[in-house]
């Protein structure tokens, strides 16, 4: 999920507060920032989960970028406001990428395709265990 201190940096502070102080006090609720970050990392994996297999954990740093974009996007909107033009600009450009990842038309290395063989390598780390052990799971 993109980082709340990666979305405080992109907005400046009193129009994070606009967007998120549901109670009047002047600050930016932090719940409410952490929502739209949260829905927007999964309309990317949702968005991706067909043709790609989008890793657990933290998203590639283009994903991430794309979910911050969406996520600022998704703030002015439920102020029912409609974003400055970089913002708006930014969104486009981020959905665009999307469903051109999507379609297939540009790739990720961080996410293969759906189907792709995975290349599997050993390491002197990797361990041999007998059929008992394995039979276990």
């Amino acid at each position: 999920m993109p980082s709340l201190v990666s979305l405080q940096q992109s907005l400046d502070p009193l129009v994070l507060a606009a967007l998120t102080d549901d109670n009047g006090d002047g600050q930016a609720d932090l719940a409410i920032v952490e929502a739209a970050l949260a829905e927007s990392e999964a309309r990317v994996r949702a968005h991706l989960a067909t043709r790609l297999i989008v890793p657990d954990g933290p998203l590639p740093a283009l994903l991430d970028d794309i979910a911050l974009t969406l996520a600022v996007e998704r703030l002015f909107e439920r102020r029912r406001d409609v974003p400055p033009g970089v913002w708006t600009q930014r969104a486009d450009r981020a959905r665009r990428l999307l469903d051109d990842l999507a379609s297939g038309a540009l790739a990720l290395a961080e996410a293969p395709r759906r189907g792709e063989a995975i290349e599997a390598t050993r390491t002197a780390d990797d361990r041999r265990q007998p059929a008992a052990v394995l039979n276990l799971y």
